[in-house]
């Protein structure tokens, strides 16, 4: 295991923050936690859209839509991860994650993750 991840996961054990309630152990959550920051702060579509579970529910100014596949994902990329997202994901650590049996979520619920992504919200 990554020293850092290894790290990580004993700070939030000592916190007594554990992520299992979301079906998914604490170490897969955190894997995908560090990948949704990595692929969105450097915009690698490509293995962002290899995270998402598709179809993909997308909530945008009160319209739900989907997104069907990879392709759809990376020619919407920069309609779905507007700066403001962007932004919202780099300044979340991993103590603010909010997390029930849905999974986890980055701000006020602008992703939903566990081992993949599940849906995207912009608002």
């Amino acid at each position: 295991m990554n020293i850092i991840l290894k790290k990580k996961l004993d700070e939030l054990s000592d916190k007594n923050i554990t992520f299992e309630v979301t079906g998914y152990s604490s170490k897969e959550i955190l894997i995908s936690f560090y990948r949704i920051k990595k692929y969105i702060e450097f915009d690698d579509k490509e293995s962002l859209a290899k995270m998402i579970i598709y179809p993909l529910t997308l909530n945008d100014e009160n319209v739900e839509k989907r997104i069907y596949t990879p392709k759809d994902f990376i020619s919407y990329y920069d309609r779905i991860i507007t700066p403001s997202l962007k932004n919202i994901v780099l300044k979340e650590t991993e103590e603010e994650l909010f997390y029930n049996w849905s999974g986890a979520m980055f701000g006020d619920g602008q992703i939903w993750f566990g081992k993949y992504i599940t849906q995207l919200n912009n608002y």
